[in-house]
């Protein structure tokens, strides 16, 4: 009965130790996301990157994985909607220049974290 008991509290732990450690990958692969298309908004070489990506029927999800360091231990980015727990959602809007981010834990329900990036009005040459 002992051993059965610090098996569950030695269980119990580990699994909030993995729940914590998905939690920090998350953090970091949304301010990645955030990062990334903001850059785009002041960068007009990373602008157009993300342009051209969506030009060829990409979208902003493929420019992030695009650019996203082969060292990365996240890359759980979607367009539009939750597919799956531990994912950044990316949407086009409000505006006609901003990105919400949203990023989803353990449920689909609610994000934990949501943002919206705005990119700024590049000048015209």
């Amino acid at each position: 009965m002992r051993y059965l008991l610090v098996a569950c509290v030695a269980a119990s732990m580990f699994l909030g130790a993995c729940s914590d450690m998905r939690r920090q990958e998350l953090d970091v692969g949304f301010g990645y996301a955030k990062r990334t298309l903001s850059r785009a908004g002041k960068d007009p070489f990373t602008a157009r990157e993300l342009g051209d990506q969506e030009q060829q029927g990409g979208n902003a999800v493929n420019y992030i994985l695009s650019s996203i360091p082969r060292s990365a231990k996240f890359r759980s980015f979607e367009v539009d909607q939750p597919t799956h727990p531990w994912t950044v959602v990316i949407k086009y809007g409000p505006g006609e220049r901003d990105f919400t981010l949203e990023a989803y834990a353990e449920t689909l329900d609610n994000p934990v974290l949501a943002e919206t990036v705005t990119l700024a009005e590049l000048p015209r040459k």
